[in-house]
Protein backbone atom coordinates (compact mmCIF):
# COMPACT_ATOMS: atom_id res chain seq x y z
CA UNK A 1 0.00 0.00 0.00
CA UNK A 2 1.26 3.47 -0.93
CA UNK A 3 2.64 5.72 1.83
CA UNK A 4 3.63 9.37 2.24
CA UNK A 5 6.68 10.70 4.05
CA UNK A 6 4.94 13.51 5.94
CA UNK A 7 1.61 12.14 7.20
CA UNK A 8 -0.93 14.27 9.11
CA UNK A 9 -1.53 13.91 12.83
CA UNK A 10 -5.10 12.74 12.23
CA UNK A 11 -6.67 10.91 9.28
CA UNK A 12 -7.17 13.36 6.43
CA UNK A 13 -9.68 12.77 3.63
CA UNK A 14 -8.86 14.88 0.58
CA UNK A 15 -11.63 15.59 -1.94
CA UNK A 16 -12.18 17.69 -5.06
CA UNK A 17 -13.26 21.05 -3.69
CA UNK A 18 -14.71 22.10 -7.04
CA UNK A 19 -17.18 19.21 -7.02
CA UNK A 20 -20.50 20.20 -5.41
CA UNK A 21 -21.57 16.56 -5.18
CA UNK A 22 -18.36 15.75 -3.29
CA UNK A 23 -18.78 18.67 -0.90
CA UNK A 24 -22.30 17.58 0.01
CA UNK A 25 -21.23 14.04 0.91
CA UNK A 26 -18.22 15.35 2.83
CA UNK A 27 -20.66 17.27 5.06
CA UNK A 28 -22.51 14.02 5.78
CA UNK A 29 -19.36 12.00 6.43
CA UNK A 30 -18.00 14.76 8.64
CA UNK A 31 -21.14 14.59 10.77
CA UNK A 32 -20.77 10.83 11.08
CA UNK A 33 -17.08 10.78 12.03
CA UNK A 34 -17.49 13.64 14.55
CA UNK A 35 -14.00 15.09 14.39
CA UNK A 36 -12.18 11.75 14.17
CA UNK A 37 -11.29 12.52 10.54
CA UNK A 38 -10.17 15.82 9.01
CA UNK A 39 -11.42 16.86 5.56
CA UNK A 40 -9.71 19.17 3.10
CA UNK A 41 -10.20 20.12 -0.58
CA UNK A 42 -7.46 18.93 -2.90
CA UNK A 43 -6.94 22.50 -4.09
CA UNK A 44 -5.50 23.23 -0.62
CA UNK A 45 -4.03 19.94 0.55
CA UNK A 46 -2.63 18.25 -2.57
CA UNK A 47 0.70 20.06 -2.35
CA UNK A 48 1.41 18.51 1.05
CA UNK A 49 1.65 15.04 -0.45
CA UNK A 50 3.78 15.01 -3.63
CA UNK A 51 3.70 11.22 -3.64
CA UNK A 52 0.08 11.35 -4.89
CA UNK A 53 -0.25 12.39 -8.58
CA UNK A 54 -2.09 15.76 -8.69
CA UNK A 55 -4.46 14.64 -11.47
CA UNK A 56 -5.72 11.72 -9.37
CA UNK A 57 -7.45 14.03 -6.91
CA UNK A 58 -10.06 14.86 -9.56
CA UNK A 59 -10.88 11.17 -9.98
CA UNK A 60 -11.51 10.10 -6.38
CA UNK A 61 -11.11 10.97 -2.72
CA UNK A 62 -7.85 10.11 -0.97
CA UNK A 63 -7.35 9.21 2.68
CA UNK A 64 -3.97 9.86 4.30
CA UNK A 65 -3.57 8.29 7.74
CA UNK A 66 -1.18 9.17 10.58
CA UNK A 67 1.06 6.17 9.80
CA UNK A 68 1.48 7.44 6.24
CA UNK A 69 -0.87 4.89 4.68
CA UNK A 70 -2.72 6.17 1.62
CA UNK A 71 -5.94 4.81 0.12
CA UNK A 72 -8.41 6.06 -2.47
CA UNK A 73 -11.89 5.48 -3.84
CA UNK A 74 -14.32 3.25 -1.98
CA UNK A 75 -11.59 1.96 0.31
CA UNK A 76 -10.76 5.48 1.45
CA UNK A 77 -14.43 6.12 2.19
CA UNK A 78 -14.80 2.90 4.21
CA UNK A 79 -11.56 3.46 6.12
CA UNK A 80 -12.66 6.96 7.10
CA UNK A 81 -16.19 5.90 8.04
CA UNK A 82 -14.69 3.17 10.22
CA UNK A 83 -13.92 6.02 12.64
CA UNK A 84 -17.66 6.71 13.00
CA UNK A 85 -19.73 4.86 15.62
CA UNK A 86 -20.85 1.60 14.03
CA UNK A 87 -19.17 2.48 10.73
CA UNK A 88 -16.57 -0.27 10.83
CA UNK A 89 -18.95 -2.83 9.36
CA UNK A 90 -18.41 -1.51 5.82
CA UNK A 91 -14.63 -1.80 6.10
CA UNK A 92 -15.09 -5.32 7.44
CA UNK A 93 -17.17 -6.20 4.38
CA UNK A 94 -14.58 -4.58 2.13
CA UNK A 95 -11.75 -6.64 3.59
CA UNK A 96 -13.48 -9.97 4.19
CA UNK A 97 -16.54 -10.39 1.97
CA UNK A 98 -15.62 -11.92 -1.38
CA UNK A 99 -16.49 -9.67 -4.28
CA UNK A 100 -17.47 -6.69 -2.13
CA UNK A 101 -14.27 -4.71 -2.74
CA UNK A 102 -14.25 -4.87 -6.57
CA UNK A 103 -18.00 -4.27 -6.70
CA UNK A 104 -17.86 -1.15 -4.53
CA UNK A 105 -14.79 0.18 -6.35
CA UNK A 106 -16.58 -0.27 -9.67
CA UNK A 107 -19.65 1.50 -8.31
CA UNK A 108 -17.47 4.31 -6.92
CA UNK A 109 -15.93 4.76 -10.36
CA UNK A 110 -19.39 4.86 -11.95
CA UNK A 111 -20.52 7.57 -9.52
CA UNK A 112 -17.32 9.58 -10.09
CA UNK A 113 -17.90 9.57 -13.86
CA UNK A 114 -21.57 10.60 -13.59
CA UNK A 115 -21.63 13.05 -10.69
CA UNK A 116 -24.43 15.23 -12.06
CA UNK A 117 -26.82 12.29 -12.35
CA UNK A 118 -25.96 10.93 -8.92
CA UNK A 119 -26.24 14.40 -7.41
CA UNK A 120 -29.84 14.56 -8.64
CA UNK A 121 -30.44 11.02 -7.41
CA UNK A 122 -29.11 12.09 -4.01
CA UNK A 123 -31.61 14.95 -3.94
CA UNK A 124 -34.39 12.52 -4.78
CA UNK A 125 -33.50 9.95 -2.11
CA UNK A 126 -32.11 12.09 0.72
CA UNK A 127 -33.27 15.63 0.02
CA UNK A 128 -31.19 18.80 0.12
CA UNK A 129 -29.88 18.54 3.70
CA UNK A 130 -27.37 15.70 3.51
CA UNK A 131 -26.20 15.90 7.09
CA UNK A 132 -26.73 12.79 9.26
CA UNK A 133 -30.27 12.36 10.50
CA UNK A 134 -31.18 12.66 14.16
CA UNK A 135 -34.24 11.11 15.80
CA UNK A 136 -34.75 12.85 19.14
CA UNK A 137 -38.25 14.13 18.27
CA UNK A 138 -39.50 10.91 16.66
CA UNK A 139 -38.11 8.92 19.58
CA UNK A 140 -40.01 11.04 22.10
CA UNK A 141 -43.22 10.77 20.05
CA UNK A 142 -42.78 7.00 19.88
CA UNK A 143 -42.23 6.76 23.64
CA UNK A 144 -45.35 8.82 24.26
CA UNK A 145 -47.45 6.65 21.96
CA UNK A 146 -46.03 3.45 23.46
CA UNK A 147 -46.81 4.68 26.97
CA UNK A 148 -50.41 5.43 26.00
CA UNK A 149 -50.79 1.99 24.41
CA UNK A 150 -49.48 0.40 27.60
CA UNK A 151 -51.91 2.55 29.61
CA UNK A 152 -54.93 1.54 27.54
CA UNK A 153 -53.93 -2.13 27.68
CA UNK A 154 -53.56 -2.13 31.47
CA UNK A 155 -56.74 -0.12 32.10
CA UNK A 156 -58.75 -2.31 29.74
CA UNK A 157 -57.54 -5.44 31.50
CA UNK A 158 -58.00 -3.87 34.94
CA UNK A 159 -61.72 -3.34 34.39
CA UNK A 160 -62.33 -6.99 33.56
CA UNK A 161 -59.43 -9.03 34.94
CA UNK A 162 -61.39 -10.49 37.88
CA UNK A 163 -64.23 -11.59 35.63
CA UNK A 164 -61.82 -13.22 33.21
CA UNK A 165 -59.08 -14.84 35.30
CA UNK A 166 -59.98 -13.94 38.89
CA UNK A 167 -60.86 -16.51 41.53
CA UNK A 168 -64.45 -16.56 40.25
CA UNK A 169 -63.65 -15.75 36.66
CA UNK A 170 -64.20 -17.63 33.42
CA UNK A 171 -60.68 -19.13 33.42
CA UNK A 172 -59.40 -18.68 36.98
CA UNK A 173 -55.65 -18.17 37.06
CA UNK A 174 -55.60 -19.86 40.45
CA UNK A 175 -56.27 -23.17 38.71
CA UNK A 176 -52.65 -23.30 37.58
CA UNK A 177 -50.94 -20.52 39.53
CA UNK A 178 -51.12 -19.37 43.12
CA UNK A 179 -52.19 -15.80 42.59
CA UNK A 180 -54.70 -13.65 44.44
CA UNK A 181 -57.29 -11.30 43.03
CA UNK A 182 -55.48 -8.46 44.74
CA UNK A 183 -52.26 -9.23 42.88
CA UNK A 184 -54.10 -9.30 39.55
CA UNK A 185 -55.48 -5.84 40.27
CA UNK A 186 -52.03 -4.68 41.34
CA UNK A 187 -50.55 -5.77 38.02
CA UNK A 188 -53.25 -3.95 36.05
CA UNK A 189 -53.49 -0.67 37.92
CA UNK A 190 -49.83 -0.62 38.89
CA UNK A 191 -49.02 -1.07 35.19
CA UNK A 192 -51.36 1.80 34.31
CA UNK A 193 -49.55 4.06 36.77
CA UNK A 194 -46.17 3.02 35.37
CA UNK A 195 -47.43 3.73 31.86
CA UNK A 196 -48.25 7.32 32.82
CA UNK A 197 -44.76 7.73 34.27
CA UNK A 198 -43.27 6.29 31.10
CA UNK A 199 -45.33 8.64 28.92
CA UNK A 200 -44.17 11.59 31.02
CA UNK A 201 -40.53 10.58 30.52
CA UNK A 202 -39.78 9.55 34.11
CA UNK A 203 -36.86 7.07 34.38
CA UNK A 204 -37.65 5.53 31.02
CA UNK A 205 -35.41 2.46 31.22
CA UNK A 206 -36.37 1.13 34.68
CA UNK A 207 -40.03 2.10 34.24
CA UNK A 208 -40.07 0.55 30.77
CA UNK A 209 -38.55 -2.65 32.12
CA UNK A 210 -41.19 -2.84 34.87
CA UNK A 211 -43.93 -2.22 32.31
CA UNK A 212 -42.68 -5.13 30.24
CA UNK A 213 -42.48 -7.41 33.28
CA UNK A 214 -45.99 -6.44 34.42
CA UNK A 215 -47.53 -7.03 31.01
CA UNK A 216 -45.61 -10.27 30.49
CA UNK A 217 -47.02 -11.46 33.82
CA UNK A 218 -50.56 -10.62 32.71
CA UNK A 219 -50.11 -12.32 29.34
CA UNK A 220 -48.74 -15.41 31.08
CA UNK A 221 -51.73 -15.77 33.38
CA UNK A 222 -54.28 -14.25 31.00
CA UNK A 223 -54.53 -17.46 28.97
CA UNK A 224 -56.94 -17.17 26.02
CA UNK A 225 -57.79 -13.56 26.81
CA UNK A 226 -54.27 -12.19 26.25
CA UNK A 227 -53.00 -14.44 23.51
CA UNK A 228 -53.64 -12.16 20.54
CA UNK A 229 -51.07 -10.86 18.09
CA UNK A 230 -51.29 -7.33 19.50
CA UNK A 231 -50.36 -8.60 22.97
CA UNK A 232 -47.26 -10.27 21.58
CA UNK A 233 -46.45 -7.19 19.52
CA UNK A 234 -46.67 -4.99 22.62
CA UNK A 235 -44.31 -7.29 24.51
CA UNK A 236 -41.75 -7.32 21.71
CA UNK A 237 -42.04 -3.59 21.12
CA UNK A 238 -41.76 -2.87 24.84
CA UNK A 239 -38.63 -4.99 25.18
CA UNK A 240 -36.90 -3.52 22.13
CA UNK A 241 -37.84 0.02 23.19
CA UNK A 242 -35.45 -0.36 26.13
CA UNK A 243 -32.58 -0.19 23.61
CA UNK A 244 -33.93 3.19 22.50
CA UNK A 245 -33.63 4.83 25.93
CA UNK A 246 -29.97 6.05 25.90
CA UNK A 247 -29.63 9.79 25.35
CA UNK A 248 -26.99 9.81 22.61
CA UNK A 249 -27.99 9.05 19.02
CA UNK A 250 -25.06 6.68 18.54
CA UNK A 251 -26.05 4.75 21.68
CA UNK A 252 -29.66 4.11 20.63
CA UNK A 253 -28.98 3.52 16.91
CA UNK A 254 -29.17 -0.26 17.41
CA UNK A 255 -32.56 0.06 19.11
CA UNK A 256 -33.82 2.25 16.28
CA UNK A 257 -32.93 -0.37 13.67
CA UNK A 258 -34.28 -3.24 15.76
CA UNK A 259 -37.66 -1.51 16.01
CA UNK A 260 -37.65 -0.69 12.31
CA UNK A 261 -36.92 -4.34 11.57
CA UNK A 262 -39.81 -5.29 13.85
CA UNK A 263 -42.09 -3.02 11.80
CA UNK A 264 -40.82 -4.65 8.63
CA UNK A 265 -41.56 -8.13 10.00
CA UNK A 266 -45.06 -7.14 11.11
CA UNK A 267 -46.02 -5.71 7.73
CA UNK A 268 -44.26 -8.17 5.44
CA UNK A 269 -45.46 -11.22 7.37
CA UNK A 270 -49.02 -9.85 7.24
CA UNK A 271 -48.88 -10.02 3.46
CA UNK A 272 -47.03 -13.31 3.22
CA UNK A 273 -49.37 -15.15 5.59
CA UNK A 274 -52.27 -14.32 3.28
CA UNK A 275 -50.48 -15.70 0.23
CA UNK A 276 -49.13 -18.76 2.03
CA UNK A 277 -52.50 -19.60 3.59
CA UNK A 278 -53.62 -21.28 0.38
CA UNK A 279 -56.83 -19.27 0.42
CA UNK A 280 -57.88 -18.76 -3.21
CA UNK A 281 -59.78 -15.60 -2.23
CA UNK A 282 -56.57 -13.81 -1.25
CA UNK A 283 -54.58 -15.07 -4.20
CA UNK A 284 -57.39 -14.13 -6.54
CA UNK A 285 -57.73 -10.63 -5.02
CA UNK A 286 -61.33 -11.41 -4.00
CA UNK A 287 -61.00 -11.54 -0.20
CA UNK A 288 -61.99 -7.93 0.51
CA UNK A 289 -65.41 -8.59 -0.98
CA UNK A 290 -66.23 -10.50 2.22
CA UNK A 291 -63.53 -9.33 4.60
CA UNK A 292 -65.34 -6.32 6.05
CA UNK A 293 -68.29 -8.39 7.26
CA UNK A 294 -66.33 -11.47 8.40
CA UNK A 295 -63.48 -9.78 10.31
CA UNK A 296 -63.65 -9.59 14.13
CA UNK A 297 -65.95 -6.82 15.34
CA UNK A 298 -66.43 -4.81 12.13
CA UNK A 299 -67.19 -1.13 12.60
CA UNK A 300 -69.95 0.96 11.03
CA UNK A 301 -67.34 2.44 8.70
CA UNK A 302 -66.53 -1.09 7.57
CA UNK A 303 -70.17 -1.51 6.48
CA UNK A 304 -69.76 1.29 3.95
CA UNK A 305 -66.52 -0.21 2.61
CA UNK A 306 -68.33 -3.52 2.20
CA UNK A 307 -70.88 -1.83 -0.08
CA UNK A 308 -68.22 -0.70 -2.56
CA UNK A 309 -68.36 -2.30 -6.05
CA UNK A 310 -66.39 -5.50 -6.79
CA UNK A 311 -63.85 -3.69 -8.95
CA UNK A 312 -62.98 -1.38 -6.06
CA UNK A 313 -62.54 -4.38 -3.73
CA UNK A 314 -60.20 -6.10 -6.20
CA UNK A 315 -58.15 -2.94 -6.67
CA UNK A 316 -58.05 -2.39 -2.87
CA UNK A 317 -56.76 -5.93 -2.38
CA UNK A 318 -53.99 -5.31 -4.91
CA UNK A 319 -53.04 -2.06 -3.15
CA UNK A 320 -53.06 -3.87 0.19
CA UNK A 321 -50.57 -6.46 -1.08
CA UNK A 322 -48.36 -3.69 -2.45
CA UNK A 323 -48.37 -1.95 0.94
CA UNK A 324 -47.72 -5.14 2.89
CA UNK A 325 -45.17 -6.79 0.58
CA UNK A 326 -43.35 -3.96 -1.23
CA UNK A 327 -43.56 -0.83 0.92
CA UNK A 328 -41.86 -2.50 3.96
CA UNK A 329 -38.59 -2.69 2.00
CA UNK A 330 -38.61 1.12 1.82
CA UNK A 331 -38.01 1.09 5.58
CA UNK A 332 -34.33 0.34 4.92
CA UNK A 333 -33.91 2.89 2.13
CA UNK A 334 -32.66 6.53 2.36
CA UNK A 335 -34.69 9.11 4.22
CA UNK A 336 -37.22 10.19 1.55
CA UNK A 337 -38.40 6.70 0.52
CA UNK A 338 -38.31 5.71 4.19
CA UNK A 339 -40.55 8.60 5.20
CA UNK A 340 -42.87 7.92 2.27
CA UNK A 341 -43.19 4.40 3.64
CA UNK A 342 -43.97 5.86 7.06
CA UNK A 343 -46.81 8.02 5.71
CA UNK A 344 -48.20 5.13 3.64
CA UNK A 345 -48.16 2.67 6.54
CA UNK A 346 -49.73 5.12 8.99
CA UNK A 347 -52.60 5.85 6.56
CA UNK A 348 -52.99 2.10 5.97
CA UNK A 349 -53.18 1.39 9.69
CA UNK A 350 -55.68 4.21 10.07
CA UNK A 351 -57.96 2.65 7.47
CA UNK A 352 -57.79 -0.74 9.18
CA UNK A 353 -58.54 0.94 12.51
CA UNK A 354 -61.64 2.61 11.05
CA UNK A 355 -63.06 -0.55 9.48
CA UNK A 356 -62.32 -3.22 12.11
CA UNK A 357 -61.49 -3.71 15.78
CA UNK A 358 -58.04 -5.20 16.34
CA UNK A 359 -57.45 -3.85 19.82
CA UNK A 360 -54.45 -1.55 19.96
CA UNK A 361 -52.63 -3.37 17.13
CA UNK A 362 -53.04 -0.60 14.55
CA UNK A 363 -52.17 2.18 17.00
CA UNK A 364 -49.00 0.36 18.10
CA UNK A 365 -47.98 -0.36 14.50
CA UNK A 366 -48.52 3.31 13.62
CA UNK A 367 -46.37 4.24 16.63
CA UNK A 368 -43.55 2.13 15.20
CA UNK A 369 -43.91 4.06 11.94
CA UNK A 370 -42.98 7.27 13.78
CA UNK A 371 -39.41 5.98 13.95
CA UNK A 372 -39.15 6.23 10.15
CA UNK A 373 -39.11 10.05 10.37
CA UNK A 374 -36.13 12.17 11.37
CA UNK A 375 -36.05 15.43 13.29
CA UNK A 376 -35.57 17.53 10.14
CA UNK A 377 -38.84 16.24 8.67
CA UNK A 378 -40.83 16.62 11.90
CA UNK A 379 -39.67 20.21 12.44
CA UNK A 380 -40.98 21.35 9.03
Amino acid sequence: MQKVERPPERPLLIFDGECGFCRRWIVRWGGLTRGAVDYAPSQEAAGRFPEIPPASFALSVWLVEPDGTVSSGAEAVFRSLARAPGGGVWLWFYRRLAGFAPLTEAFYGLVARHRVFFSRLTDLLWGKPLKPSTHSISRQLFFGALGLVYFSAFVSMGTQVLGLVGSRGILPAADFLKVSDGFLLFLCWGGAALALLFTAGVARFPVGLLLWIFYLSLVTIGQDFLGFQWDNLLLETGLLSLFLTPKEESDFAAGLWLLRFLLFRVMFSSGMVKLLSGDAAWRGLLALRVHYQTQPLPTWVGWYFHQMPPGFQTFSCLVMFFIELIVPFFIFMPRRPRMAAGVTLIVFQGLIFLTGNYGFFNILTAALCLLLFDDEALRT
